[in-house]
């Protein structure tokens, strides 16, 4: 990975290694701020600095995730009584002999129920 020339500092652009940054942090937090994201290199882990600002821009319309309650809060059959639907379902397979093969779903579509 090839340095671009260094500044009057001695911290190379963009990229530093590990005893770099701890000598230098805040030339490294100065240039975060103002050239953009600066790589770190910390016994083969990589890092990133970058700017409060630069990580909302890539974070903007990341959101996170919902509760389960928020989720079927939002379902369409958030208003649907259930309970209701079951039985009823429940009690037409109760009432009805139906041919094998067919779905009682079938037979409510049918009308035959």
């Amino acid at each position: 990975m090839a340095k671009a020339p260094k500044s009057s500092t001695s911290l190379p652009t963009k990229r530093h290694r590990t005893a770099t940054p701890k000598a230098h942090l805040d030339e490294l937090f100065r240039r975060a701020l103002t050239e953009g994201p600066q790589y770190v290199d910390c016994e083969g882990k990589k890092a990133v600095v970058l700017s409060a600002e630069e990580y909302e821009r890539l974070t903007q319309g990341t959101r996170r995730p919902e509760s389960l309650a928020e989720f079927f809060a939002k379902s369409p059959l958030a208003g649907v009584d259930l309970e209701h639907a079951f039985d009823r379902i429940e009690e037409i397979r109760k009432r009805s002999r139906k041919p094998k093969g067919v779905s009682v779903k079938t037979l409510i579509d049918e009308g035959r129920v």
